[in-house]
Formats: C-alpha cells, structure tokens, sequence
C-alpha cells in the first residue's frame, strides 16, 4: 500500500556543549555522571584550556556553558575572571562549583551567572545547566540578529550610496543631454526607433549677439549665456517643452501634442512670449555691463516631425527632425529682434489667443512653394500685445 504522505527532513537541533573546567577527578567524574545523559561533555585541565578551546570555536555555533569546578570561591573567581576579561566576553554562561561554602565577597569583579556552594544537588545541577543551555542559545541568537542586522544596515548604506552616486550622476548628465535622452537612459529605452508624431517647434536666436561678443572677453560671453540659457530652459520646461539643443545663444526646443496636452502650439508660443519678457528684464542688467544684443528672434511652427533616438555606431543623439523642425529655424531667421514669427497651423491653433499682423506669403529656402507666416504683435511694458 503506497502512501502519499511527503516525508519531511526534522529541523536539526542545535546542540550547546558544557565544558567542564578544572575541579579534582573525584567532583569532575561526578558532574560528568550527572549531566552526560542530557548534554555532550568536554573537561578542560584549567581556565586557560578553556580559554583556547573559546578561541578556536567556530563563530556560527552557540557558546558552550562553562561549569568551573574548584576548592575555594576565590580561585573560583580568579578563573571566572580569565575566562571574562571583558563583559563583553559574557557570551558563555558561566556556572561555579564550589566545594566549600565560602562566604561571597562584597563585589565580584567578574560576575559568573551562577554560583553552587558545597554539595552538589543532582536534580538541582540538571535544572541549572538546562536553564544556562536556553541563556547560551538565546545570547546566540541575539548575536546571529546583531550580525544580520548589522548585514542589513551595511547592505543599506551601499545601496544608499549606489544611489547617490547615480543621482550624481544623472545630475551630471542632465547638464549635457536632453531631457528625451535622460529619460530614456534612466528607462532602458535608449536606442528606441523614432517616430513620427504631432509637434510644435520653437527655434530662437539672440540678435545682435555675434557682433556683441566681439567686442566682449569671452569670460563676460559665457557670465551672459549663463543669465539667459538657464531662464530658457526654465520657461520651456515650465510650459511642458523639451529643451532640445543649445547653439551658442540659439537654441532648438518642441512642444508635444498628446492626447492629455493637445494644446502645444499654444504652449510654444506661450514659451516665446516669455523668453522675450525674460531677455527684456535681463537686458537692463546687461546694458550695465557694457553688452548691447537687440533681442531675441523667434519662429514657432506646427505639424509632424521625427522625433526620437537618431545617429548611427556609437554616436546617438534624442532629437526631432523633418520639415516642420526645418521651417521653424527659416522663420526664426526672419523674425526680427522682439518678433515671433509662426506658420499658418500655429496660428490656426492659437487663433483668438494672440493678436498678428496680418499674414504674409513669404520665399523660405528648401521650401518649393511660400509659405503662410504670421507676426505676433509685439508685447508693452505691462505684458500686453500692443495695437
């Protein structure tokens, strides 16, 4: 008859060892017979003994209880004091036998946890060694916990670290890539296939800043860059924009449209006003220094561009491409300093929103047809598009 019972391997015990430490042949024989039937016994000549045995005890196994068998309490102690140099050698239970009933003394520099006077009490002893047993395993596994938890808090501050040394360098590369590029680094989706989707392109371009720098110490150049590029990608993130690209004091950011935030050509050209705004309160500041641009100039665009993982080998670069990228860089080259130039799909889009001079058919090179351009009203000192 087969069974379906599934044998199960028993849990195996952890067994503690008494060693039973100096004392005369006649008390040791006798302990020896009391506890043989219940623990595994080792007798040791002396303190020392035990001392070496302690030392070479492998780490993962419980702490033996110690039984020191002596004539008089004070060798007694002296042993106990050998065997526990520091309290922190206290692992091992201790228990004292003493052939004589001795009185304690007052203080006990090295405090065993028991002491038996005079004669030795079978049933006594048994219930003893049995308690220091349970003391021995539970001081073994608080030991085993510390050790774990001290594991644990060493593996958390490595990961800890890890971490920090990742955002570092996020941070870092922050600094030198797009935010696409960042993204799909941080995900794993680097090298992802473009596609083609719904965009809004600004393109802008600091007039006068060429002939400016000449006149500059390239020192002072990069002081003023640094004024303005960091307001830039402020305002574009701030309107749900990508930053794309910094050329010099131009830069190249998009503005997707999804099914949440349709609205990009709004939020392009919302992004525009505010760089204009922003070059206005900064130019004050740089008239002091002695710099003198005339303004930005702006060219915001609508449609279908690629945007994606674009390049081959080992250089890649997260961009957008395609006509609509093409026109955007065209109108921002005939806006004039303070002007937003955009295409007819952006201005359907923000129709109502913005007041435009009146549309023009501009000749725009790689574009075989004019194209339909529209000039936003430049804005007053209070923010408002003028008449």
């Amino acid at each position: 008859m087969s069974s379906n019972t599934t044998s199960r391997s028993p849990t195996p015990r952890i067994t503690v060892r008494v060693l039973l430490v100096g004392g005369s042949s006649l008390v040791r024989g006798h302990v020896h017979d009391i506890l043989a039937p219940f623990h595994h016994l080792t007798s040791l000549d002396d303190a020392n003994a035990a001392c070496g045995w302690l030392k070479d005890r492998p780490a993962d196994e419980p702490p033996p209880v110690l039984l020191v068998l002596t004539r008089q309490l004070q060798e007694g102690l002296d042993a106990v004091a050998v065997l526990r140099p520091h309290p922190e050698d206290a692992a091992a239970p201790v228990l004292l036998l003493v052939e004589s009933n001795d009185p304690l003394p007052r203080s006990l520099d090295a405090l065993p946890d028991g002491i038996v006077r005079g004669r030795v009490d079978r049933g006594d002893l048994v219930l003893r060694v049995r308690s220091l047993t349970a003391l021995a395993l539970a001081r073994h596994a608080t030991t085993l916990a510390n050790h774990e938890a001290v594991d644990a808090r060493l593996a958390a501050d490595r990961f800890k670290r890890a971490v920090e040394r990742e955002r570092d360098t996020v941070n870092v590369l922050a600094r030198y890539v797009s935010p696409g590029v960042l993204e799909q680094v941080q995900t794993g989706e680097v090298g992802s296939p473009p596609t083609r989707q719904p965009i809004s392109v600004l393109f802008s371009d600091i007039r006068g800043f060429t002939d400016a720098s000449a006149f500059s110490a390239p020192e002072d150049v990069v002081d003023l860059l640094g004024d303005y590029l960091p307001e830039v990608n402020r305002i574009v993130a701030a309107e749900g924009g990508v930053l794309d690209k910094f050329m010099g004091d131009g830069i190249l950011a998009y503005f997707r449209a999804t099914a949440m935030h349709p609205d990009s050509a709004r939020r392009a050209v919302m992004a525009a006003q505010q760089l204009l705004e922003r070059l206005e309160e900064l130019k004050v500041n740089w008239f002091e220094r002695g710099f003198l641009p005339v303004g930005v100039g702006v060219g915001v665009t609508s449609g279908h561009a690629i945007l994606g993982t674009i390049g081959y080998g080992e250089r890649l670069d997260h961009t957008v491409i395609g006509p609509t990228v093409n026109l955007a860089a065209r109108l921002q080259g005939l806006a004039r300093g303070g002007e937003i130039v955009i295409d007819q799909p952006t201005f359907d889009a923000v129709r109502g929103m913005v007041q435009v001079h009146e549309g023009r058919r501009a000749t725009v090179k790689g574009f075989d047809e004019p194209v339909m351009v529209y000039t936003l009203a430049p804005l007053d000192a209070a923010g408002r598009a003028e008449a």
